[in-house]
């Protein structure tokens, strides 16, 4: 396996250090709280590619598995991670890696590959929150996707697009390529 160079890793910690901090950006919804994950998330797998950008999610994940508070409302812990919501966290990774898919293509098929990103996410967030809190399908849809679906297509697309333009301006010169 191919060593990481040194200016990678420094890359994946600081986009673990913004998805740490961004995290706690939350309107309190009542239910599942809005944050702005779902375009930090994207951001970092358009401007890491699929590897770095799932090993700085994973990171991020890991940090608060042990318990520092990263998650939204300052929460952490396996228990978050296995808890009503956590399908969405335990997705993020695959997320950042589909967002990053096609990164050299055009960016209308990168935008295929990531909103396929929020549909797992919705996938795996809605059936980890049907069999934990004995919601119906529709019902889980209403609390966990719906409500969503509008600033997470709006947030997967602008984290995208802001990485390709970020990668394509300054990736010769911050080595991001």
């Amino acid at each position: 396996m191919k060593k990481m160079k040194l200016n990678q890793q420094a890359r994946i910690a600081m986009m673990t250090a913004v998805l740490c901090v961004t995290s706690q950006w939350v309107i309190p919804t009542g239910g599942i709280p809005f944050t702005l994950q779902t375009f930090f998330v994207p951001l970092s797998g358009a401007l890491l590619g699929p590897l770095g950008g799932a090993i700085a999610v994973l990171v991020y994940l890991l940090i608060g598995a042990v318990g520092v508070p990263v998650f939204s409302n300052a929460q952490a812990g396996f228990g978050v991670m296995l808890g009503a919501t956590g399908g969405f966290l335990w997705s993020f990774p695959i997320m950042a890696l589909l967002c990053s898919l096609r990164s050299g293509a055009k960016i209308w098929q990168q935008l295929l590959c990531a909103l396929a990103g929020i549909l797992v996410i919705y996938a795996a967030g809605t059936v980890q929150y049907m069999v934990l809190s004995g919601r119906t399908l529709l019902e889980a849809l209403m609390a966990t996707v719906v409500p969503f679906i509008l600033k997470d297509v709006v947030c997967v697309t602008l984290g995208v697009t802001l990485g390709r333009t970020i990668k394509r301006r300054l990736g010769s010169h911050v080595g991001i390529a």
